[in-house]
């Protein structure tokens, strides 16, 4: 085939739904078991100048079944979701926390989002 030959077109491709549209599967979680577990963590704030951060962190492992429904990205629930799916999370999960770093904390260790994943896993 030369440059100017046609190229045959190229497979098509399965459409993928969005992130958010896509219920959350544990298919990535499974791959980077340690030990048979895995904890996730994600944190908020982190980029506000003077304000707190909080971190959540969840084990999972590998009994683990189904994610709840509902769960998602925080930024894509409301408050009262959130709120709502707390106790369906502490049932499903092996473990889970929440840390806060009020402002003092942060002026006085920095605001690195670690810190708070480390608060969050001594709760």
């Amino acid at each position: 085939m030369t440059l100017l030959e046609p190229s045959a077109p190229p497979p098509r491709a399965r459409a993928r739904k969005p992130a958010a549209a896509r219920p959350p599967s544990l298919r990535m979680e499974r791959s980077f078991f340690v030990d048979g577990a895995v904890a996730g963590t994600d944190e908020v704030g982190r980029g506000a100048l003077g304000g707190p951060v909080s971190a959540g962190v969840v084990v999972v492992d590998e009994h683990t079944r189904r994610v709840p429904t509902g769960l998602r990205d925080s930024k894509l629930l409301t408050a009262a979701a959130r709120e709502a799916l707390v106790p369906r999370i502490e049932r499903w999960a092996v473990a889970s926390a929440v840390g806060h770093a009020s402002a003092a904390e942060i002026d006085a260790l920095g605001s690195s989002p670690r810190y708070a994943s480390r608060a969050s896993g001594r709760c």
